[in-house]
């Protein structure tokens, strides 16, 4: 199928924020729980708004939010990483002529300072986060409200993500699906959702699109 527009999580997908999202947790569950949170758990908080994931906490959710954000924030830039072809890729699919949109849990002024420092931000004709929608992904409202942003329908656009959520908001707003390799989620869980893609980079999806 010829799409006219890929929308793209952020996290995990264009910018390599798991090692810095891994210890903010570790940071933030000693500071206020004073407690060792294991892999599996940090695991299973990942790809939702940080309010909603930590929203299992009760009384603590507030504190953890707050101790989670000043580390992230105060080392956002010191511990992310790249991943090999993503910035890259994401230039040759707005060179294609294609429309471009990034669709993630991380709030505006993050996700901001994390396109500039993979000098993607001229390359992102729209940009969707928490602050745009009251429901989040798994819920299909933020990948429709890019859609209408874009001027698309959702059955043109592609949704491009490394999480289960990312490809079930992406199913039921009634996009195509890619899913990146490198995803920390089990390579099986992804391929159950029936993807178009599967790719080791977002070079190579370019590739594919073209």
């Amino acid at each position: 199928m010829k799409f006219e527009a890929v929308l793209f999580d952020f996290d995990g997908t264009l910018i390599n924020t798991n090692e810095l999202c891994f210890d903010s947790y570790r940071y933030a569950f000693r500071r206020v729980l004073n407690r060792d949170i294991e892999m599996p758990e940090i695991l299973n908080l990942f790809g939702r708004p940080l309010d909603i994931s930590l929203g299992d906490y009760g009384d603590a959710q507030e504190a953890l939010c707050r101790e989670y954000r000043k580390f992230n924030e105060t080392n956002h830039n010191k511990l992310v990483k790249k991943f090999e072809g993503a910035a890259e890729g994401v230039k040759m699919i707005y060179e294609q002529g294609l429309k471009t949109a990034i669709v993630t849990s991380k709030r505006a002024h993050m996700c901001l300072e994390g396109l500039k420092w993979l000098g993607i931000e001229d390359y992102i004709d729209v940009l969707v986060t928490p602050e745009d929608t009251s429901e989040h992904k798994p819920n299909p409202a933020p990948i429709l409200l890019a859609c209408r942003r874009l001027g698309v329908k959702p059955e043109n656009a592609l949704m491009v993500g490394d999480s289960i959520f990312d490809m079930e908001a992406g199913r039921k707003a009634g996009t195509g699906l890619c899913a990146v390799k490198y995803s920390v989620t089990p390579h099986e869980k992804l391929e159950e959702m029936g993807l178009d893609y599967f790719v080791d980079s977002v070079a190579e999806l370019a590739e594919l699109l073209k």
